[in-house]
């Protein structure tokens, strides 16, 4: 049972870094953003 719920942990939380580096890699190339910070 232990084996199993830290298994969950892990991939719970290697697929919501995964996610996290997605959305900052998406947010850092976008061009709007990057027009947004020189408005700024």
């Amino acid at each position: 049972m232990s084996k199993l719920n830290l298994l969950n942990n892990f991939s719970d939380r290697w697929f919501g870094n995964l996610l996290i580096e997605k959305i900052r890699f998406c947010t850092t190339q976008s061009p709007f953003l990057k027009i947004a910070k020189l408005v700024n």
